[in-house]
């Protein structure tokens, strides 16, 4: 068995967490939209088309932010096709993922269901084939309230009331050269800078993401040059630079680039997220101090995920699957983020349903959570306050790709104002379990009220349709006190979430 000796400070803070850290993304792709959320036939549809059990899932689900409509999607994307009544509606050819788009789904239908279920909808605009021009046509059209020939439009087409959009991408994963419109960063920049002077006139209150890289990938040869441009050139008009990963350790799960991660190397992806981090808060931090700017862009990962396994449901179809081992993992990556809430303010989970979803939706079928969904769900409900540091000495392991590495990442919030905190551990042995000694310093009259685990005798178990709840947390043992520490033994492959409270003194 492993060990590790863990210390938390209440006064030790790592930066105020953010309730948009509890994200996730809707893109036009495969059966995310028409065949998940969008089930017009389904006996739960509401006015829209929507399917209700999956909507009432999302409404529970702790999500507090949506970006839509993408993602790789959005960058051929016209946002006047998916407005004004359905049947006259183009059907467009979706570039992007070699689809039919029927446009039956857009802006308005997207932004009512939102509003519906009480999240915030971070738009996505065109700057691939989109232009300037186009996006602050599209503020006007959400932003307005009235007097204008789109805000009008916007009324006639059945939302008196505009929908006060107040967080905008603009464009999407433009250094990645599989994207439409795909250009270099100096023109990226200054086409971003032409936006946001021209969306800013209409509406001087919204904030703006620049795009950051997708990926640091070996491979992905501009990470972090690409970000320096940017933000040499745009950095006085952005509020967030934007960064997109995935992990996955299968061949099979390679997406543009080659992966030639294995299982025995998810200890070392977290640590890989980190460096991704360090790097773009080095470079923004350089472009501040150059500039002896008082300003700091934030950083928002509105695209983070682990990459699924396909499998074929009991009714033929395909769909996507998510193992025990894929929810510690997306802990540890959850964690990590948490670590430097200083800069990351946004986080979004690729994506909501179906395709890299927190849940599977079978057309007519049942709908059931993927493993990632609680690990998610944890951290969107309970990590609010302030992240503390970490300070300690954990277990290594050794990986193929990365080297000596931790196996156990973590982070802790705690919330002043409801003198209530939450360790969050994801234990990434997938042989040992590890005895872990913690400290948390600066509590005193600490009181541990809950611990829930996701552990299991085999990391490749999922949840199916037959077995919705075979990867499911529990209610589990609380830790032992021992004089002024902690103690509490962490299986393999498991993710904790452990509440305690504190009287505030």
């Amino acid at each position: 068995m492993k060990t590790a000796v863990l210390h938390y400070h209440r006064w030790h803070l790592a930066g105020q967490t953010d309730s948009r850290l509890a994200g996730s993304f809707i893109e036009h792709i495969n059966q995310c939209v028409y065949g998940g959320l969008y089930q017009p036939d389904h006996p739960t549809a509401d006015a829209l088309g929507f399917r209700g059990d999956l909507k009432e899932m999302i409404r529970q689900s702790g999500i507090r932010l949506i970006r839509y409509p993408g993602g790789n999607f959005v960058s051929g994307y016209h946002w006047t096709d998916g407005i004004g009544p359905r049947e006259k509606r183009p059907v467009r050819w979706n570039a992007a993922w070699n689809m039919p788009e029927t446009n039956q789904v857009g802006l308005d239908e997207m932004a009512r269901y939102l509003r519906d279920v009480g999240i915030e909808l971070m738009m996505a605009v065109n700057l691939g084939t989109g232009t300037p021009e186009e996006a602050a046509a599209l503020v006007e059209y959400c932003n307005l309230p009235s007097g204008t020939a789109w805000s009008d439009l916007r009324r006639q087409n059945g939302s008196p009331d505009p929908y006060n959009i107040h967080l905008w991408c603009v464009g999407n994963e433009m250094d990645g050269p599989w994207q439409i419109g795909h250009t270099n960063a100096a023109t990226y920049a200054e086409k971003f800078c032409q936006a946001a002077q021209l969306m800013r006139a209409v509406d001087p209150t919204i904030q703006l993401v620049a795009c950051g890289s997708c990926s640091n990938e070996h491979a992905h040869t501009t990470f972090g040059q690409w970000d320096r441009i940017v933000l040499e050139r745009a950095f006085d008009q952005m509020d967030y630079l934007s960064l997109h990963r995935y992990y996955g350790y299968d061949v099979e799960q390679a997406l543009l680039y080659p992966r030639p991660e294995s299982m025995e190397d998810l200890a070392g992806m977290p640590l890989d997220l980190e460096e991704m981090l360090l790097t773009i808060e080095g470079l923004i931090q350089f472009e501040k101090g150059k500039r002896h700017s008082a300003k700091k862009p934030k950083i928002s990962f509105d695209e983070l995920s682990v990459l699924p396994h396909n499998r074929i449901s009991t009714d033929g179809t395909l769909v996507n699957a998510y193992r025990l081992v894929d929810a510690t993992l997306y802990g540890a990556l959850l964690c990590t983020l948490l670590c430097h809430a200083d800069f990351v303010k946004i986080n979004c989970q690729s994506l909501v349903v179906n395709e890299n979803g927190l849940w599977t939706a079978l057309p007519q079928g049942s709908v059931f959570p993927q493993s990632i969904l609680y690990p998610f769900r944890d951290v969107a409900c309970y990590a609010s306050g302030v992240a503390l540091k970490p300070v300690g000495k954990l277990p290594q392991t050794s990986t193929p790709h990365f080297g000596i590495v931790p196996s156990l990442y973590t982070a802790c919030t705690w919330d002043e104002t409801k003198g209530q905190g939450t360790l969050f551990l994801a234990n990434l042995e997938l042989e040992d379990a590890t005895e872990l000694c913690f400290h948390l310093n600066g509590f005193p009259g600490l009181h541990f009220s809950e611990h829930w685990s996701l552990s299991g005798a085999n990391p490749l178990e999922c949840n199916t349709e037959m077995e919705p709840e075979r990867v499911h947390p529990k209610a589990d043992d609380l830790p032992l006190r021992y004089k002024e520490s902690w103690r509490m033994i962490l299986p393999p492959y498991s993710w904790h979430t452990l509440h305690f409270d504190c009287p505030i003194h």
